[in-house]
């Protein structure tokens, strides 16, 4: 059109291939860079002697996580976490895991297994151990596994996978409290956090009687990729700039 007015850039003629070109372009880059696709699943484990649980007292045995060489791993997306434990009964038994850092977030992994029951729970107290995998996506909580199908090896230990207690209770505190209390899961605890550093797990035996739980092992399987870098946003960057081209309008030469 004549006379200098506007007019859209409908895609067609050597500035639309230019612009087309430009969204291609920039697509590969961030193609290219962005790294979410390679993320790293690795294990850790515990390879010290046994641990003696303490008896209404903490006792802590730390695990040092490092990135692997390859994949990104910065921010937690999954977790899982195996545990062998011998003896005691587990009515009293208490396993909490914390996350790196002076105040890292934490999560009751067992609970005394049967507290918040003042009718069945009493029965675990027959049981003597744990040989078990805690994860979210496990089909019974592991409080209450006396009230499920389940397996007991020789030793008269519980196996299988779970997903974690996640009571925040004070093993102290009485059994309604037990009852009220929210559950909580090991992404809802420590998801995107960055795993690297020393982990904790801390035992206790909430009572002398039947005897006193020993850790075996102990292990984190995790998840993780990597945090978005400065590069996927100068991409972004580029993306943008090319869609605000592509809409721009032009003023057509007389």
């Amino acid at each position: 059109m004549t006379g200098g007015r506007l007019q859209p850039d409908f895609g067609f003629g050597r500035r639309a291939v230019r612009n087309f070109v430009l969204l291609k372009l920039c697509a590969g880059f961030i193609a290219s860079v962005v790294p979410f696709a390679s993320g790293a699943i690795a294990t850790f484990s515990y390879d010290g002697p046994p641990v003696t649980f303490g008896v209404q007292q903490w006792v802590k045995i730390p695990l040092q996580v490092s990135a692997p060489s390859q994949g990104g791993f910065d921010l937690l997306v999954g977790l899982r976490v195996q545990l062998q434990i011998t003896g005691g009964n587990n009515y009293d038994t208490v396993v909490k895991l914390q996350a790196p850092g002076e105040n890292g977030p934490s999560i009751y992994l067992i609970n005394r297994p049967g507290r918040a029951d003042p009718y069945f729970g009493w029965i675990t107290r027959f049981d003597n151990g744990f040989v078990v995998t805690l994860a979210d996506n496990a089909t019974a909580d592991i409080h209450k596994y006396y009230l499920y199908p389940r397996r007991m090896d020789r030793r008269d230990r519980l196996t299988g996978t779970w997903q974690p207690d996640g009571r925040n209770v004070n093993p102290g505190a009485p059994w309604y409290e037990y009852a009220a209390a929210q559950r909580l899961a090991l992404t809802e605890v420590f998801k995107n956090i960055n795993p690297v550093g020393t982990w904790y797990l801390w035992v206790m035996d909430w009572s002398v009687l039947g005897g006193t739980p020993v850790l075996q092992k102990w292990a984190l399987e995790i998840e993780a990729v990597p945090e978005p870098t400065t590069m996927v946003l100068v991409g972004m960057l580029c993306i943008v700039a090319a869609i605000q081209v592509l809409k721009r309008k032009h003023v057509s030469p007389q």
